[in-house]
């Protein structure tokens, strides 16, 4: 990656190291590609630009879906360098993007996905050649790209007395805040924007800053942490010793890290540890009501894994006191609620008001050996009740449009919690949790200030007949009254005549004879779904027909589904405004499996192949290879494929087949069919009970001279590709398919960075 260079020190060089794969095949095209960054420069002379190292390399995608890694062949030490590579998709138009680092990025409909790491290296004077993620854009990449900084920098200046090994940076506000994780998977745009994050690994809080080892002093010691561009207003900052202890602070008050700026933040001291343990643990209550609580949990050096958790402390006291001589440990693997981690993660308690609890976290090293236990003890802030009231009202601004307008009775509120509940899910979920409902809005609510009193809902038409508005005020004197009120949905005319289903073994014929709709929005489901799932689905989804008349009657067909499965397809009237009005279900079963021809094309699948495939955890080792038998099942309809179950671990099981069908001259393995044994991480049943159902969740296996290749890649799935070839495993030919558009670098062009601006130094003040 790219190192940050200032008018005293030199850009730091590390090797990025990239997995080669398989040469291309198919049309490609040699490129090279200039590649610069963005110039700034402050008044004050100072040189905060990025400059490209050896071993840098991007990867150029374009909106159809092709990807190339391109690599560093000159320019090593400059703002501007040469890359080239093989682009395969020769001939493409449209716009290119780019992003650095290559690893883990991917095109996403107008965005840049990329995999930031919880991890960052220190650098005397600058930051570590991986940390500092670019984006670029053009329709044009061989005449240049210009790469731009998505980040900031936090340049932290610590003084102190003691040696400082690492820091640690801590979110510690809500998720649903944006642009608060740290790390994990976000989204760019082309042009550096942050756009959001992946809600997906919770050690997206953290971020670690390693390999520091410097002895503080009076003279501040400038550590450089990447991090989102955001307003940080609960950071936390933990400072480490050489042997595990650290200290915590935590800003006094916010400070905003802008795009492609250097923001030096000043006043950490680190004079010596305050606290040990090998799992961090930071409770909060600042933007939660009495009855949540906020809990991040980190694990430390030495710790592999956790079981955390938390109790009210006068529960613990009397287990001990009813089983004299016990530890702690015994206490938490007797009394377990949660799983054990492997990473750190924000944990959200319900607790009660003005109760003390102690939370704790069980550790455990990379042998499983327990660690001494974590705890702290925390008294959750009190519910203290004020006279505020609220009033509430509603219009339909369109027809999947809902505004909600709030008036406060006095202007002391300074925030109010709302919940919105559909009807049913309203009796069924939360008047079934929450007996009293003021704690079920503090418990599930969200928070907005009382500056935003009119809220525009997304509420797609049909989902539910009415729903129920939840809301109550707070001010500094307390939670003040509930506040509820019943929304009536909009009904229109619209409506079918009949909804007729003719079901075969793989599929069936839907007919809708329309009377009065202007459209309807249907789908197929597996099992029993009830009504209002299922509205609530087609209101948000589902396939789309249009009628061209009042009185039109359509037919639809689905195909490739499985055989003696219950299946229910439904469907949902829209008039030409968008409203809906009835809705419609049929429930069936499909035929058993019917023979077809036993042709050539069906028995070329027949026999004995070997199978490759990538996993995650594989991909940088190659590619794993097995024994896969196909044999006859049904004539012309379906096979018996032996030696995919527990492929994961390599160990093939007795009597593993699962069934493969012919479909259009292709096996094909669809939704549903189960690949692999319990326990195992793979498995291809995207079919569960009441899931929607569309054509096309299926792996297809197209044979050619060379073998059989699957080419459908799902991300929901752990092994995404397959390729049956040659028969022989002795002839076998590397084939890249967990990332089919990762291609190897085996040609090479040029491109700029952008630098970064420095921010006048701030004092936030740290508690």
């Amino acid at each position: 990656m790219c190192g940050l260079c200032t008018a005293v020190t030199a850009a730091a060089v590390l090797l990025f190291s990239c997995t080669q794969g398989p040469e291309p095949v198919g049309p490609q095209s040699g490129m090279t590609i200039r590649a610069t960054t963005e110039v700034t420069r402050t008044a004050l002379g100072a040189d905060y630009s990025v400059v490209w190292n050896e071993g840098d390399s991007f990867l150029l995608m374009n909106d159809s879906g092709s990807s190339s890694m391109f690599g560093l062949t000159d320019g090593a030490g400059e703002r501007s360098a040469t890359f080239t590579g093989d682009w395969l998709d020769a001939g493409s138009d449209g716009m290119y993007y780019a992003a650095y680092p290559a690893a883990g990025a991917v095109y996403d409909s107008g965005s840049v996905a990329m995999e930031i790491p919880t991890g960052q290296t220190y650098v005397a004077g600058t930051f570590a050649s991986d940390c500092n993620p670019m984006v670029a854009s053009g329709s044009d990449p061989e005449s240049g790209l210009a790469f731009r900084n998505v980040f900031g920098l936090l340049e932290l200046r610590i003084t102190g007395s003691t040696v400082l090994s690492k820091l640690m940076l801590t979110s510690n506000t809500d998720l649903s805040e944006q642009a608060l994780n740290l790390s994990g998977r976000m989204y760019f745009g082309a042009d550096g924007s942050f756009v959001g994050y992946a809600k997906t690994e919770q050690t997206a809080r953290s971020v670690t800053v390693t390999g520091i080892d410097t002895q503080l002093s009076d003279t501040p010691l400038s550590v450089y942490v990447a991090v989102p561009p955001a307003e940080y207003d609960a950071l936390t900052v933990r400072l480490f010793d050489k042997e595990g202890g650290y200290v915590e602070r935590t800003l006094a008050s916010p400070i905003t890290v802008a795009r492609n700026t250097v923001l030096p933040v000043e006043g950490l001291v680190f004079d010596g540890a305050e606290k040990t343990g090998a799992v961090i643990m930071t409770i909060d209550q600042k933007n939660y009501s009495p009855y949540r609580m906020l809990v991040n949990f980190v694990m430390a050096e030495g710790c592999a894994s956790f079981i955390p958790g938390y109790v009210e402390k006068a529960v613990l006291e009397q287990w001990f006191a009813d089983n004299a001589g016990h530890t702690m440990e015994e206490f938490i693997l007797a009394n377990q609620a949660y799983q054990e981690q492997f990473g750190d993660i924000p944990g959200e308690f319900s607790v009660e008001p003005e109760t003390e609890y102690v939370v704790y976290a069980q550790p455990y090293d990379a042998d499983h050996r327990p660690l001494e236990t974590v705890t702290e003890t925390y008294r959750t802030k009190a519910l203290v009740r004020s006279g505020e009231r609220m009033t509430g009202s509603y219009a339909w601004l369109a027809a999947d449009l809902l505004e909600l307008r709030f008036e406060f009775s006095s202007p002391a509120v300074e925030r109010y919690w709302l919940a919105v509940y559909a009807g049913a899910d309203y009796e069924n979920v939360f008047k079934e949790e929450y007996e009293d409902e003021l704690r079920g809005v503090l418990s599930v609510g969200s928070v907005f200030p009382a500056t935003e009193a009119v809220q525009t809902l997304a509420v797609p038409s049909g989902k539910a007949d009415r729903y129920v508005v939840l809301a109550v005020p707070e001010s500094a004197d307390g939670i003040g009254e509930l506040c509820t009120f019943t929304v009536e949905a909009q009904r229109s005319a619209a409506a079918l005549s009949s909804l007729d289903v003719d079901a075969s073994d793989r599929s069936f014929v839907v007919r809708f004879v329309n009377d009065g709709s202007a459209y309807v929005r249907f789908g197929a489901f597996q099992g029993g779904v009830s009504d209002e799932d299922l509205k609530a689905t087609l209101a948000g989804g589902g396939n789309l027909l249009e009628f061209e008349s009042e009185s039109a009657s359509v037919e639809r067909e689905f195909v490739n589904f499985k055989p003696l499965t219950d299946y229910t397809v439904a469907a949902l009237a829209f008039d030409a405004d968008g409203v809906a009005g009835g809705f419609y279900r049929a429930d069936f079963t499909t035929l058993d499996l019917i023979p077809g021809e036993d042709s050539e094309a069906y028995r070329k699948y027949i026999g004995t192949w070997a199978l490759t495939f990538y996993t995650d955890a594989a991909k940088a080792n190659g590619p794993y290879w097995q024994p896969v038998t196909v044999r006859e099942e049904v004539v012309g309809k379906s096979y018996l494929v032996s030696g995919l179950m527990n492929s994961m671990s390599g160990t093939v099981v007795t009597d593993d087949a699962v069934r493969a069908y012919f479909t259009d001259g292709r096996i094909e393995f669809a939704g549903g069919t189960p690949v692999a044994a319990a326990g195992a991480n793979v498995t291809f049943e995207p079919f569960t009970s009441g899931m929607y159902i569309g054509n096309g969740y299926s792996l297809y296996g197209t044979w050619s001279a060379d073998g059989v290749s699957f080419d459908e890649s799902w991300d929901s799935y752990d092994v995404i590709g397959y390729a049956f070839w040659n028969n022989d495993a002795g002839a076998q030919v590397d084939i890249l398919f967990f990332y089919p558009s990762l291609l190897p670098q085996t040609s090479g062009g040029m491109a700029s960075t952008e630098s970064f601006v420095p921010q006048p130094p701030v004092s936030p003040g740290w508690k």
